[in-house]
C-alpha cells in the first residue's frame, strides 16, 4: 500500500474517513491496515513525508535533507574548482539539485547558494 496524507479541519470526518479507508483495503483489496502507521495532529505541526515536511497549505524541505544537499553541492563545487571534475558533470548536479529545490519555496536559498558559489 502507498502512503497518503489527508487533511480536514474535523477530526470526525477524518475518523470516519479512516474507517472507510480501512474497510476498503481489507475487504476489497486483501490489504492489511497498519493502525500503528496511521495517526492524526493538527496539521499546523505539519508531518514528516516522503522527506518533505507537509503542512497543510505548503512543503518544506526538511532541515537535514537541506544541510545534506548543501554540503553535496559546495563539494561538488570544491571538486570543480581544483579539477576533480568537469564542468559538464558539475552544471548536471547544480541543475538536478536546482529542479529538487524547484518543489519548494527556496528563491532565498538558491539565491544564497549562486551567491556563496559566485556564479
Amino acid at each position: 500500500m502507498d502512503d497518503f496524507v489527508l487533511f480536514h479541519s474535523d477530526k470526525v470526518v477524518l475518523k470516519n474517513w479512516r474507517k472507510d479507508i480501512k474497510e476498503y483495503l481489507e475487504e476489497e483489496l486483501g490489504l492489511k491496515f497498519k493502525e500503528k502507521a496511521c495517526f492524526m495532529d493538527r496539521s499546523a505541526h505539519g508531518l514528516s513525508f516522503l522527506g518533505r515536511r507537509v503542512f497543510r497549505a505548503h512543503i518544506r524541505m526538511k532541515p537535514e535533507n537541506m544541510r545534506r544537499l548543501t554540503g553535496r553541492l559546495r563539494k561538488r563545487l570544491h571538486a570543480w574548482q581544483t579539477g576533480e571534475c568537469d564542468q559538464e558533470t558539475f552544471m548536471a548536479t547544480l541543475n538536478s539539485y536546482w529542479a529538487y529545490l524547484s518543489y519548494f519555496p527556496s528563491y532565498r536559498l538558491r539565491n544564497r547558494l549562486l551567491l556563496e558559489m559566485a556564479l
